[in-house]
């Protein structure tokens, strides 16, 4: 059962009444709303909540996977994928063993 766009408007209903600034606790739901929308194909969309997700010290993988592959799938230059790569790169080791 792929049910992307309730997922979109269950996510974007929930953001919509934090009572809160979005914080690292919110990176989860910003991910997932990325995902649900890459696989709508609304792909700036995607990489907006992708993008916030990564404005949190957490600097979740599964944001920077989605960013990159969302890129790949609207055909970006490689520049901008090997941007993400070095991104990835400078992330704590300890964090992907957590």
């Amino acid at each position: 059962m792929k049910e992307y766009q309730k997922a979109v408007q269950w996510f974007e209903l929930t953001l919509d009444h934090t009572s809160s600034a979005l914080n690292e606790m919110w990176e989860p739901t910003l991910v997932n709303l990325g995902h649900a929308l890459r696989k709508l194909k609304e792909y700036q969309k995607a990489v907006s909540y992708y993008e916030k997700a990564l404005t949190f010290p957490t600097k979740s993988l599964s944001a920077f996977a989605g960013l990159a592959y969302t890129y790949h799938l609207m055909s970006v230059k490689d520049h901008i994928a090997s941007s993400i790569w070095t991104d990835l790169r400078s992330i704590d080791i300890h964090l992907m063993n957590a």
